[in-house]
């Protein structure tokens, strides 16, 4: 047994290297884990999977603080060296070094080391901005992690924007299991329900590298936590901020359309709210028609409006990569953005992302006589057996039949930045070009004729930041000050590069109760929008629980996210994307929408040192809500009609901010454990109350709460 001491922790190891014990305080948080301290997922020429598991290998040696794996019966001389350090900060830290040929195998990933937790921990998954997963034994992965491209994995820098996970029991006290990694080399980060009812958290580091060895330099670390998803946002926040030195948005000097808090209206101008079937031109065309309705908008929250287009491509719906010329012509969308601008609103545009159509699966579009012609496939991501295929979005019964491109190929950068200065050029204000990029990611590939290793590693992220980079360039370039984004937030390595994204924190509800760990860890850097909520007959049921579609507007609010509408039929306020027109949102739940909108969206404006540049915290006090259940598909939750969250302007003043997504004014408690102090929130509104020296001071100031309400009012009589 080998013991290994951090501070006043201690970890303890096997002869053959595998964890059999970690105390933190002394509390025992992990026993008996899994038989092994990495596996190896390696290919061979036929593409098919071999995995490797560290006991396979016949000769295990400590040397110091690493243990050496050789002389394994079936892979030849591949060595494996696992470096296990301590030190006086209470953190674990793994890292390993894998060389040797592997007979004729090729190393695709190594995932190490394996964290093993009781099963009625919640688990913090880094999904989609961020999900407490509270019952981790209906969690499933599908397939090895590495194909097919899909985002049914936790792949980073992509649908998990950062690099960390946690455990934690019910009182918030639990483990932090994070990869410091400042390259952000492509990772998957998942759990696993183990047999025995214990789960099991996973990084594994994709290896693809022009070198001969794999050895990273970061460390996959361990540390105890307190205080739950906050208390593991707060660890990488700070390892974050001490090594990747981030530009922070700048109050002095933001010129940017967003920081006066525009609302984003999102609409399609073919179809009536569905991705397939019927693309028939709808009501919102020619684009003008939409002037009344947005119009209408703008005075309603009194703000100005993001006219975000949807199904505008005169290629196809959803065709990548081609976008251009709009559907009906360049005329009719310039006529639309120049009254637009005239009145102080902005264009923006959904696009698809990287990936090729051979053929639409929703009209008649195709680009397979292209594709042969000029042998794009070439070009395109290859699977391990050499598989052509794409991540999202393609199937006979979906939008589209095709590949994804690969970003190292400069054919395929090309298109991107072509198809982009086209959208600049327009006078078009934001493209969220990277939609189905989930994250801003790139995807797997194993192409061996590419400019790439043939596995998935580091020149993935690299290859997208640089692409970025250049398409910042091709903008810049034209004059055009045209602002990019992707579907979910942008992952931490494409911040700089997509700053304003759509997110998807709502498909969190199938795994669980998304929480906003992205804003808390990277918000001071970058505001992103509430996102058009697609997918919501899989997510919740939204018809027996009108009141989501307030709570998931609070929600966004308090995260510091700019809000947005899906519209429907006759300019309604609909439920979200990819909901038929006909299922209607009631008009008196469109008027208590649209209500809290404008109330929140008020404060939003009023308080901008907060919910634009501040910093989020953990607070020193405990909010208390009334609840109700919202039937989310993971399960039915009890969630907080009032939502809070707790923020730091740059001079050092904090505010408590508190959301009331009902239609009655509901009462909230706050507690240090030695005082109270209740107020009551109005409905459809929130409240901003200051905070001096922590809890202490918060009660004087609930007197005085009512002069940050926004002057509550009803849009019934806005036409």
């Amino acid at each position: 047994m080998h013991t290994i001491f951090s501070g006043l922790a201690h970890l303890k190891l096997s002869a053959a290297g595998v964890i059999e014990e970690c105390c933190f305080d002394r509390i025992t948080p992990l026993r008996k884990n899994a038989g092994w301290i990495f596996r190896l997922g390696l290919l061979d020429s036929q593409g098919e999977w071999k995995l490797v598991e560290s006991g396979e290998f016949t000769k295990i040696e400590p040397e110091g603080e690493a243990f050496r794996f050789s002389r394994h019966p079936e892979l030849g001389p591949l060595e494996v060296v696992i470096s296990i350090r301590g030190g006086g900060d209470g953190l674990f830290r793994f890292r390993p070094r894998v060389s040797g040929s592997a007979a004729g195998l090729k190393l695709v990933w190594i995932d190490f080391p394996p964290v093993t937790v009781p099963g009625d921990w919640r688990i913090f998954w880094p999904h989609n901005e961020g999900v407490e997963v509270r019952r981790p034994e209906l969690h499933q992965v599908y397939g090895i992690p590495g194909w097919p491209n899909a985002s049914c994995f936790g792949y980073y820098p992509g649908a998990c924007q950062m690099q960390f996970m946690a455990a934690y029991n019910s009182g918030g006290n639990g483990i932090y299991f994070a990869a410091h990694d400042c390259s952000a080399s492509p990772k998957s980060l998942d759990f696993y329900p183990q047999p025995d009812g214990s789960t099991r958290l996973s990084i594994q580091c994709f290896c693809g590298t022009e070198d001969e060895e794999y050895h990273p330099d970061f460390d996959c670390v361990l540390a105890s936590l307190n205080g739950g998803w906050i208390g593991a946002a707060e660890c990488y926040r700070a390892w974050m901020e001490r090594t990747l030195h981030l530009p922070k948005l700048d109050p002095d000097h933001d010129d940017s359309p967003l920081a006066d808090s525009p609302v984003t209206v999102i609409y399609p101008v073919k179809g009536e709210g569905l991705d397939v079937g019927p693309m028939k031109p709808n009501e919102y065309f020619p684009y003008r028609n939409a002037l009344l309705v947005v119009r209408r908008w703008a005075k309603a929250f009194e703000s100005r409006i993001i006219a975000l287009l949807m199904h505008w491509e005169g290629t196809a719906p959803w065709a990548p990569p081609y976008v251009w010329p709009p559907y009906g012509g360049e005329a009719l969308l310039t006529e639309f953005r120049d009254r637009l601008h005239r009145e102080g609103h902005l264009l923006g545009v959904y696009c698809s992302g990287t990936a090729w159509t051979q053929q639409s699966c929703i009209e008649t579009y195709s680009r397979e006589q292209e594709c042969t012609e000029a042998e794009l496939e070439q070009h395109m991501i290859r699977g391990p057996k050499g598989e052509l295929d794409a991540a999202i979005c393609c199937g006979p019964d979906l939008q589209r039949l095709g590949y994804d491109m690969c970003l190292t190929e400069e054919w395929s950068r090309r298109i991107v930045k072509e198809e982009i200065r086209k959208l600049a050029a327009a006078g078009i204000d934001y493209a969220q070009f990277f939609d189905q990029n989930r994250g801003g990611s790139s995807h797997n590939c194993y192409a061996a004729h590419h400019r790439h290793p043939p596995v998935p590693g580091l020149w993935m992220t690299e290859a997208m930041r640089s692409l970025l980079a250049e398409c910042r360039n091709t903008i810049r370039e034209i004059g055009s000050t045209m602002f990019l984004g992707a579907e979910g937030a942008a992952a931490e390595p494409y911040i700089a590069s997509l700053p304003f994204n759509d997110l998807r924190f709502n498909w969190e509800c199938v795994s669980g109760v998304p929480v906003p760990a992205y804003a808390f860890v990277y918000h001071e850097y970058i505001n992103n929008f509430q996102g058009n909520q697609c997918g919501l007959d899989w997510q919740l049921d939204f018809i027996n629980s009108p009141d989501n579609l307030r709570w998931r507007t609070a929600y966004s609010f308090c995260a510091g996210d700019l809000l947005s509408i899906v519209l429907g039929r006759n300019g309604a306020l609909h439920w979200g994307w990819n909901i038929p027109w006909d299922e209607t949102v009631p008009e008196a739940e469109q008027q208590n929408a649209a209500t809290l909108i404008f109330n929140l969206n008020a404060m939003r404006k009023r308080y901008p040192e907060f919910l634009r540049y501040g910093r989020m915290l953990r607070p020193g006090f405990k909010v208390s809500s009334p609840q109700m259940a919202m039937p989310f598909k993971s399960d039915t939750i009890e969630v907080d009609i009032v939502l809070s969250s707790f923020w730091r302007s740059r001079d050092e003043r904090e505010v408590l901010i508190l959301a009331n997504s009902s239609t009655l004014p509901q009462p909230v408690s706050c507690c240090d454990g030695k005082s109270m102090c209740e107020l009551v929130v109005p409905a459809l509104s929130a409240t901003v109350v200051p905070v001096s020296k922590g809890f202490l001071a918060f009660p004087q100031f609930t007197n005085k709460s009512k002069l940050t309400y926004p002057e509550k009012k009803s849009i019934l009589s806005v036409q």
